[in-house]
């Protein structure tokens, strides 16, 4: 018998009196406010670790810092799982999307021509697609890993094909391979300075930008050898002027924000010392 219950049988209370104490609605789908865990935990003489676990403890009663510690700590693992859910039906919404769109490329390819002949490229690249996005849909940040390593491993397997289907010569794999690699580094670079920087997203960012200067310049560099274009244009240079302006702008934000965090971190020490004289 759970702690609520053989308490509430305890104290012979009615349920009208028990929803009026607790200030709780009365009826059945009725989502109580997480704020009046305390009342009824203290209507009914638990816990309130006891009355989210379901049943009596014999440690000792525990003070209303940690009952509300442990209020916070199910609504955060109420809203995680929430979150997972709908992470989840919008991961098998996409998988399910991707797959129509196939099946319906196929079945209109097929219908009109009599065998496969232009279905083949949305359907490759929808794989291609599901691949590299359905970690991040199923796992949200944490499967940003999962998405880059896909992204890593299948985009030059992804070139080929499409190379091989438009009987291009190579040409698709000549220009896109190098500048898939190079993408695929900035991505990665990109990761690493967000995992690296937790707590100075500003910073991140700042450096990232940054690092697309670069970047872009090796990509215009291999576009230009082997389509004989100009390494660097006009549009190219109000780009990489924005750049520049945005990743200072960004560093300037993160030398405010940590500054403010110093002179924070400062204040209750001297106050603390005007205390103690």
């Amino acid at each position: 018998m759970s702690a609520e219950r053989q308490t509430y049988d305890a104290k012979d209370s009615t349920h009208a009196e028990y929803y009026g104490q607790s200030g709780l609605k009365m009826g059945r789908g009725c989502c109580p406010d997480i704020s009046l865990l305390p009342s009824v935990a203290d209507i009914l003489g638990v816990t309130i670790h006891e009355l989210l676990n379901g049943e009596q403890s014999n440690t000792e009663p525990e003070g209303p810092a940690a009952g509300r510690e442990n209020a916070l700590q199910y609504a955060d693992s109420e809203a995680e799982a929430a979150a997972g859910t709908m992470r989840s039906r919008c991961a098998v919404a996409f998988s399910l999307l991707l797959l129509a769109g196939s099946a319906a490329c196929a079945v209109i390819n097929t219908a009109v021509s009599g065998k496969l002949t232009w279905a083949p490229f949305p359907i490759v690249s929808m794989a291609f697609a599901w691949l590299v996005f359905f970690p991040v849909l199923k796992a949200g940040k944490k499967g940003l890993f999962g998405a880059l390593l896909a992204l890593s491993v299948f985009i030059l397997p992804f070139l080929y094909v499409l190379s091989r289907l438009l009987k291009s010569n190579g040409n698709i794999l000549a220009a896109g391979a190098p500048t898939a690699a190079l993408s695929v580094v900035f991505l990665w670079s990109v990761f690493a300075l967000f995992k690296r920087l937790k707590t100075r997203k500003r910073l991140a960012a700042a450096a990232s930008l940054l690092l697309a200067v670069p970047t872009c310049l090796l990509i215009n560099l291999v576009l230009s050898k082997l389509f004989f274009l100009p390494v660097i244009d006009v549009w190219d240079m109000l780009a990489i002027f924005l750049l520049l302006i945005s990743a200072a702008a960004l560093f300037i934000a993160d030398l405010a924000a940590k500054k403010k965090h110093i002179v924070s971190e400062k204040k209750p020490e001297h106050s603390g010392s005007r205390g103690h004289a």
